[in-house]
């Protein structure tokens, strides 16, 4: 049995943004840089315009076949219930392992602010436990809203910190020579890219959301 969906084109964009803008803006900027060098720019160029398609295609399916299995109901309906069976078991064999990542990731930035020890850091953990658990009780709209504006709050601090910099005298002064004359091998340039890929691995999560939406085909 069906029911109607609560959330909107705004909290959907919430959800998606900042899903990926955790590892993407923090994390992997810098790590494409040590492999690639200043070719990093061309690996994110290029990963962006070849994602534009799969993000597409996701968008269709979703607003076509609105399910909670998202990927695992497409491969089901496409190829039938092995396939579609084995896809939903990937996906939720990847809690275990990417559910702790994310939980320590967003706890080193609480540690680096406060410097907790191990039985307080041990406490806040559980309290980040205790707040997601909360906020999927309330629901998946309330959810949706908290990281929209979590989106725009990164979004603008950013901004400002980008404005900082170049409104800086300094400017010129401090650019990094390492990065305009490294010139590693173009093949790096893919290597980096290959790990600039995880940060899109967000947009299958809207397939899974796709049932939750007023109305799926605005996705």
């Amino acid at each position: 049995m069906s029911h109607a969906g609560t959330l909107g084109v705004w909290q959907g964009a919430g959800l998606l943004a900042t899903t990926l803008l955790g590892t993407s803006v923090f994390i992997l900027p810098e790590m494409t840089i040590e492999i690639a060098g200043v070719n990093a720019i061309w690996s994110w160029t290029f990963l962006t315009l070849f994602i534009l398609p799969i993000a597409l295609v996701f968008a269709k399916l979703s607003g076509q076949f609105p399910h909670a299995g998202g990927p695992a109901n497409f491969c089901e309906l496409a190829f039938g219930k092995v396939v579609g069976r084995s896809i939903g078991l990937i996906f939720l064999l990847v809690v275990p392992l990417g559910a702790p990542a994310a939980l320590i990731m967003t706890f080193q930035f609480v540690d680096t602010l406060l410097e907790l020890s191990d039985i307080s850091g041990l406490m806040v953990q559980y309290l980040f436990l205790l707040i997601i658990y909360l906020l999927n009780i309330r629901g998946v709209s309330l959810s949706a809203t908290i990281q929209l504006g979590l989106t725009l709050t990164i979004s603008a601090l950013v901004g400002i910190l980008c404005l900082a910099y170049f409104l800086s005298a300094d400017t010129v002064n401090n650019i990094t020579p390492a990065l305009i004359t490294d010139t590693k091998p173009i093949s790096t340039m893919f290597s980096a890219a290959a790990l600039a890929f995880w940060s899109f691995l967000g947009i299958e999560a809207m397939a899974h959301m796709s049932s939750e939406f007023k109305d799926p085909k605005k996705i």
